[in-house]
């Protein structure tokens, strides 16, 4: 599934969060925004799943314009996890699949294989208070994949968790995309996880967020890249 963002304009009443966006997320592209901290990164990315309606522009999915939440289309994984704290690894990812309406037994085992590909299988009946942090994220992860959304948009998922952990959970999220074939708007801080992890980085300015440039990560050096981003950002 594809995203295509058109003069976006997004208001907190009268105040503006981001004027005239517009870019494109083509299927199975891992896209980032990045942008100064309060400039409107998460503001877009949540007008992209429809929870905030456009003071302008649109938002289209596969052509059809976004005019509210698509939960067949689009899965988030936010910062604040919302895991359900009673309910066990597994029962948390089963939520998707039971609000589709699939049997007991089928949804069981698709989220064991979720949780399975996650490097959670030995701890599916643990609850969120028994797990890590970078556990939890994982959780989080394939209750997403399990929505069986074609577009996944993560805001800032890795950022309470230490470097060594975020590295580790970005390298698996990759792979777990590639197998399940997803498109990502992934919102971050970390240049450095978005030079790793995407195909292309929309970086935005200031609040109000416009973008200021769209770069293509391909074979330049991560290093030249990474102090490209940052000139971007603080110039």
């Amino acid at each position: 599934m594809g995203i295509e963002v058109t003069g976006l304009d997004l208001r907190y009443g009268d105040h503006p969060a981001a004027r005239d966006i517009t870019f494109d997320v083509r299927p199975g592209e891992f896209v980032s925004l990045i942008g100064p901290s309060g400039c409107g990164k998460s503001s877009v990315l949540r007008a992209l799943g429809g929870l905030l309606r456009p003071a302008g522009g649109e938002v289209r999915v596969d052509g059809e314009r976004v005019r509210g939440p698509l939960p067949t289309r689009i899965a988030y994984v936010f910062q604040d996890l919302a895991l359900f704290p009673w309910r066990s690894a597994r029962r948390n990812v089963e939520v998707p699949l039971a609000l589709r309406g699939v049997p007991r037994r089928l949804r069981r085992e698709r989220a064991d294989e979720l949780l399975g590909k996650v490097g959670l299988a030995e701890v599916a009946d643990k609850v969120p208070a028994q797990l890590s942090g970078g556990m939890r994220q994982r959780v989080a992860i394939a209750r997403a994949l399990a929505s069986d959304a074609g577009i996944l948009l993560l805001d800032e998922p890795f950022a309470a968790l230490d470097e060594q952990t975020r590295t580790q959970l970005g390298a698996e999220l990759l792979r777990l995309l590639a197998e399940e074939g997803k498109t990502v708007v992934f919102v971050t801080h970390s240049l450095l996880e978005a030079v790793r992890l995407s195909h292309r980085i929309v970086v935005l300015t200031p609040g109000p967020a416009r973008i200021r440039e769209v770069i293509t990560v391909g074979t330049e050096d991560p290093h030249e890249l990474h102090a490209k981003l940052t000139g971007l950002l603080f110039s």
